[in-house]
């Protein structure tokens, strides 16, 4: 089954030249994580490209950004392991 675990929420800056993340941190804690053969650890995050463009094209003020939580991450030929 997959869950869509609320990470955050991804905004234009005031001027419009960039994107902000707003990361709710125990919710990234609390986040599923991978980690790579040299030992680093990741946390994997979706934002829908749809939601993205809506953003920046000024339709929507903001877009969910969510982590697939219970779904394998294909990692194969990548040098990721992913984490239990």
């Amino acid at each position: 089954m997959k869950v869509v675990n609320h990470i955050g929420y991804l905004r234009r800056s005031r001027r419009g030249r960039a994107l902000k993340l707003d990361i709710n941190l125990e919710a990234f804690l609390l986040a599923d994580r991978f980690v790579t053969k040299d030992g680093r650890e990741w946390v994997n995050m979706v934002v829908s490209i749809e939601k993205v463009l809506d953003v920046l094209e000024g339709k929507i003020p903001v877009a969910g950004i969510c982590q697939l939580a219970g779904r394998t991450v294909g990692t194969e030929g990548t040098g990721i392991e992913a984490q239990a």
